[in-house]
């Protein structure tokens, strides 16, 4: 039996948390190597680039996995695929080498989302993980403009390596146009109808809509993005060794979360309206020239104007 290799690999932040608990597993037809399967664990040292087993090895291992089952489809589902947003997504190319390597007639299935929201939704993500750079500082903002990347600075993003044309390009690349799944976040809110199936089409097998879908890794609320700047820098992670409390001993994350979040949420808005509308303008015309070319829908979904 010819199996179907799909490989969902990101972006971050458009609705992996939702797929991954609550619309995968239940594709009886489906083999879903994700969180909680050795896979995650197994391939996230490339990403890292300190990669265990020697990348021959690795590859031979998820080939193995996918001969042991009897399903027609295996989807590999982690939003890393792409690259980390903390490491400037620099981690990419080499996974997507692998990638090729290892199943070179894969499906590859890409969520995007309007930058200016991702980035929203990305800084409250590194308040999540206990970092604690002020919105500029994240966004590398200075009178200006928006700058570059700083290696070994406290949590930051360059805003224009969130072009998703040549993340596109690389894939089609890879494994050709017709391989290439492209799904905007935004059509999960505003016509969940097609965005199923437009997942349906890139994983081969009928996704229903879920019903009264439970919110996962719902982004922090501006009043606990707030509490989570000021409180981040006491608690020990490895980005911040110096701090006075274990995660372990108080998880602030959880505290906020599940706890303040689920009592009084107001999402509020932590990106100034200025630098959101600049960041659409920067990624406009590529934007723009993916949606010629792809026909996804993108001038609707206001990526651009």
């Amino acid at each position: 039996m010819t199996k179907r290799i799909v490989l969902h690999v990101g972006f971050m932040r458009t609705g992996s948390s939702l797929l991954q608990a609550e619309v995968f597993p239940g594709l009886s037809s489906v083999e879903t190597y994700s969180y909680g399967h050795p896979f995650i664990p197994l391939v996230s040292g490339i990403r890292n680039a300190t990669p265990g087993p020697p990348l021959a090895v690795q590859g031979q291992t998820l080939v193995d996995w996918v001969a042991a089952s009897d399903r027609p489809i295996q989807l590999f589902s982690w939003e890393g695929l792409v690259g980390g947003f903390l490491a400037d997504y620099r981690q990419g190319p080499a996974m997507t080498d692998f990638l090729k390597a290892t199943f070179p007639d894969a499906h590859v299935l890409l969520l995007i989302r309007r930058q200016a929201d991702l980035v929203d939704s990305l800084y409250r993500q590194a308040l999540h993980a206990y970092h604690f750079p002020r919105v500029a500082e994240f966004l590398n903002r200075t009178p200006l403009g928006f700058g570059a990347f700083r290696e070994g600075a406290p949590a930051n993003i360059d805003v224009r390596s969130l072009a998703f044309g040549p993340v596109v390009d690389r894939y089609e690349a890879m494994f050709g146009a017709d391989r290439v799944h492209i799904i905007p976040y935004e059509l999960l809110r505003i016509d969940a109808p097609q965005f199923y199936r437009r997942l349906s089409d890139a994983i081969g097998a009928t996704v229903a809509p879920v019903q009264s879908a439970e919110i996962h890794n719902r982004s922090y609320s501006a009043i606990s993005a707030s509490v989570a700047l000021r409180l981040n820098r006491l608690f020990r992670t490895p980005h911040n060794p110096q701090g006075l409390i274990r995660t372990e001993a108080l998880n602030l994350r959880a505290i906020l979360q599940k706890g303040v979040d689920r009592l009084l949420y107001w999402r509020g808005e932590l990106i100034p309206r200025a630098w959101s509308h600049e960041i659409m303008s920067l990624h406009a015309e590529d934007n723009r020239a993916l949606d010629q070319r792809r026909q996804i829908g993108l001038g609707a979904l206001g990526y651009y104007s």
